[in-house]
C-alpha cells in the first residue's frame, strides 16, 4: 500500500518466497507491490539495517510567525474555538489555510 513502510518480517518473508517464486508472487505472499519487490532485489537489506530518512531540508519558513500570528487568525475565524479540533470523529483535521466549515451546516458523512 502507498505509504505504509516494509517490515522487516515482510522482507524476510519475502526473501523466503523468493527462493521457489518469482518476484511477482513472492511479492504478493509478502503483502506488497511487484515493484517494491524489483526495488528489494536492487538493495536487498532489512528495513530496520537501513540509513534512516533525513530531517527537514529547509527551515520551516513559518516558524516565527506560527504561534504568534497565525494561531490567532485561525481562533479568531473559527469563533474562539481550538483551531486544531475536528468536526468529525472520522474526518481527517482541517488543514490551515482550507476553507473553513459553513456554520449550521453539518457532513453528510456526520449526521446522527
Amino acid at each position: 500500500m502507498p505509504g505504509l513502510h516494509i517490515t522487516d518480517h515482510q522482507m524476510r518473508l519475502y526473501m523466503s518466497s523468493r527462493q521457489t517464486h518469482d518476484v511477482t508472487v513472492a511479492a504478493a505472499k509478502a503483502g506488497f507491490s511487484t515493484a517494491t519487490g524489483y526495488r528489494i532485489e536492487n538493495n536487498p537489506r532489512l528495513p530496520s539495517q537501513k540509513k534512516a530518512p533525513r530531517c527537514r531540508r529547509r527551515p520551516d519558513p513559518l516558524a516565527d510567525v506560527w504561534d504568534s500570528e497565525i494561531v490567532p487568525i485561525l481562533n479568531r475565524r473559527r469563533g474562539g474555538e481550538d483551531h486544531r479540533r475536528r468536526e468529525c470523529p472520522r474526518r481527517s483535521p482541517i488543514p490551515a489555510m482550507e476553507g473553513l466549515p459553513v456554520p449550521g451546516r453539518v457532513a453528510a458523512h456526520c449526521a446522527y
